[in-house]
C-alpha cells in the first residue's frame, strides 16, 4: 500500500471527523473562556496526534492515581469578590485537567454519577472552569453525590471568580434563596444582572422572577415591578427559557402590567409545559381546567397536574390529591390522596381530617407510598423550581 495513499486517507476523514468533533467537544464541554476554547481546536485541527497527549493523560489518571487523589490549588474565597472583574486562572496542567473532565463526562453519561464527580472535582482542583460549574451544579442537584449547598456554593464561587456567567446564575439562585449562604437578595440581583449583561436568558428568566415577585427589593413585604418582569420575562421567552415563558404566561394571565390575554398565556405556558416545566405544567392544568384562553378539556388539565405532581411540585400534588379524595376525572382513591398530601407538606389538620377516614393500615400503605416516592424530572433546566 502505497504511503502517500494512507496519508492522503486520514487527511480526508479527518476533513469530515474534525470539525464534528470541535462541535461534539464545545457541547460536551460548555467552554466558557477563550483560552480553553482555543486549546480545544488546536487539539482537533491537529487530529489524532494531539489525543496521543490526552490519551496518555487519561491512562495516567486511571493507572496511577487512586480516585480519592485530590490536588486543591485554591484558598479562602471572599463572597465580595464574586462581582468584582474576573480572575482567569491558569489552569494547571491543561492535558490532565481535560483528561479527567473526559473521564469524569464518560461516568456521568453512562450513569455512573458517584464515579463523575470524583473526576469532576480533580479537574475543577486543577482551576478548570468548566469543571468547577459541573461539580457545583451536582452538589446543588444531589446528582451522584448528596445534596451540599456548602459544597455547591464553593466550587459555583470559583468558577464565578473566573467569569462564568452560568456559576455567576446559579450562585445567585442560592443567594436568593439562603442555601449554603447567607441569603442575600441584592447579591442574587446583582448576580442575576451580571448574567443579563450577556444576554443569557436563564439569568433573564430569574430576574423577571424576582421583580415578578418583589423579591428584587430585599425586605419582607414584596414590591413587585410588572414592568420590569414584563421586559426580562419576554426577552429570555423569547429565546426558549422555560421559567421566563412561565413568568410571562402568568403575567398576561393575570393582567400584571398588561392587559389581561389568556390566549397568549396559554401560548407561553404552553411553551414551557411541553419543555417540562413543571410550573408551567401546573398553570397549563389551571388553565385547561376552567377553560381560560383555551377550550377547557378537564382530562388533558389533569394529564398535565399528573406530570407536574411527578416532577415533585408540591402544589400540583395538593391540588392532585383533592380529585382523588373526590374521585373527580380520576378513580377515587384515599389512600393516593393521603400520599400526595404528605408530599406536598400541607397542615397537619388537612391531612388529620382524611387520615380519619382510613384504617391504620391504609395510613400505613399511603406513608409507605410517600416514603417511596422519588420526583422524576422532565426538565432540562438546572434549577429546581421553587415553591
Amino acid at each position: 500500500m502505497n504511503a502517500s495513499w494512507i496519508v492522503w486517507t486520514v487527511l480526508a476523514i479527518w476533513s469530515v471527523v474534525g470539525p464534528l468533533a470541535v462541535v461534539w467537544y464545545y457541547r460536551l464541554l460548555g467552554m466558557e473562556h477563550v483560552s480553553e476554547r482555543r486549546k480545544c481546536v488546536l487539539m482537533f485541527l491537529m487530529g489524532p496526534i494531539s489525543w496521543i497527549s490526552v490519551l496518555g493523560e487519561i491512562g495516567s489518571c486511571i493507572f496511577r492515581r487512586t480516585p480519592g487523589d485530590d490536588h486543591s490549588t485554591e484558598d479562602s474565597h471572599e463572597n465580595d469578590r464574586i462581582l468584582d472583574p474576573p480572575v482567569h486562572l491558569l489552569v494547571q496542567k491543561p492535558e490532565l485537567a481535560i483528561a479527567e473532565y473526559l473521564v469524569g463526562a464518560f461516568w456521568h453519561t453512562i450513569g455512573q454519577a458517584e464515579q463523575g464527580v470524583i473526576w469532576y472535582r480533580k479537574a475543577a482542583s486543577l482551576n478548570m472552569v468548566v469543571a468547577q460549574l459541573q461539580l457545583g451544579n451536582l452538589y446543588m442537584l444531589g446528582d451522584g453525590t448528596p445534596i451540599d449547598y456548602n459544597q455547591a456554593a464553593e466550587w459555583l464561587k470559583r468558577a464565578a471568580k473566573q467569569g462564568s456567567r452560568r456559576a455567576k446564575c446559579a450562585l445567585g439562585h442560592l443567594y436568593e434563596l439562603g442555601l449554603g449562604v447567607e441569603r442575600n437578595l441584592e447579591m442574587a440581583r446583582k448576580l442575576f444582572e451580571d448574567g443579563t449583561q450577556d444576554g443569557d436568558p436563564v439569568s433573564q428568566g430569574f430576574l423577571a422572577t424576582m421583580y415578578h415577585e418583589g423579591a428584587h427589593v430585599g425586605i419582607e413585604v414584596p414590591e413587585p415591578d410588572y414592568a420590569k418582569a414584563l421586559f426580562w420575562a419576554r426577552k429570555g421567552a423569547e429565546q426558549g427559557d422555560v421559567q421566563s415563558q412561565c413568568v410571562l404566561g402568568f403575567i398576561f394571565s393575570n393582567g400584571q402590567g398588561v392587559e389581561e390575554n389568556d390566549e397568549e398565556a396559554v401560548d407561553w405556558v404552553r411553551k414551557a409545559a411541553i419543555q417540562g416545566y413543571p410550573f408551567a405544567q401546573h398553570q397549563l392544568a389551571s388553565l385547561l381546567f376552567h377553560g381560560r384562553g383555551v377550550l377547557q378539556n378537564r382530562e388533558e388539565a389533569l394529564r398535565w397536574l399528573h406530570r407536574a405532581a411527578k416532577q415533585g411540585l408540591r402544589t400540583a400534588q395538593r391540588d392532585l390529591a383533592g380529585f382523588y379524595q373526590t374521585g373527580e376525572g380520576v378513580k377515587k382513591d384515599l389512600v393516593e390522596a393521603y400520599k400526595l398530601l404528605l408530599l406536598s407538606g400541607v397542615v397537619e389538620e388537612l391531612q388529620k381530617s382524611l387520615a380519619d377516614t382510613l384504617t391504620a393500615e391504609e395510613v400505613a400503605e399511603a406513608e409507605r407510598r410517600a416514603a417511596a416516592f422519588t420526583p422524576r424530572s422532565e426538565s432540562d433546566k438546572k434549577f429546581w423550581a421553587r415553591e
